[in-house]
């Protein structure tokens, strides 16, 4: 996977470019489904990017804080943004509202480590799904399906493709 950071109104991001694995799992004639991710942990940011490069799900960027994943999603409108809710400068429940007062279409899906009452508060913030972090991912990839119907090639829960090489 290639990147290149971008800098706006003093905040980074990485840009990610559509990677060739991406690129053959994508359905034929089918439009791809675009995504955000803002994580601060970089090996979890890596395996989510991959999880979803192998399902034919295209990242257009990642952002490990809150201002990051802002600029991120401001600038590249995507189908939807997958935000961890810890992050270095503030909260991604803040970043779901910021998006939400910014009346930008887009499902946010609170992807987190923490249970009990944070999908009440996710759901307050404007998060369409409040996922928490599993180590297989199909809980991610379903929700993220959830929000682009008629875009795979199988409804409900990811295919095979990700166990492969």
């Amino acid at each position: 996977m290639r990147s290149a950071t971008q800098r706006s109104a003093g905040s980074e991001y990485s840009a990610v470019t559509v990677t060739e694995r991406a690129t053959a799992a994508a359905p034929p004639g089918r439009q791809p489904v675009t995504v955000v991710v803002v994580d601060d942990h970089p090996a979890l940011l890596a395996a989510v990017v991959d999880l979803l490069a192998v399902q034919g799900i295209t990242v257009l960027a990642t952002a490990s804080t809150v201002r990051g994943g802002y600029h991120a999603i401001m600038s590249h409108h995507p189908d939807v943004a997958v935000v961890n809710n810890r992050l270095p400068d503030g909260f991604g429940l803040d970043l779901c509202q910021m998006i939400r007062r910014a009346a930008l279409d887009v499902a946010l899906v609170v992807h987190t480590a923490e249970d009990g009452e944070g999908e009440d508060r996710a759901r307050a913030a404007g998060a369409d799904e409040f996922v928490l972090k599993v180590a297989d991912g199909h809980e991610l990839l379903d929700a993220i399906r959830r929000h682009a119907p008629g875009r795979f090639d199988v409804p409900g829960r990811f295919d095979e493709r990700s166990q492969e090489g």
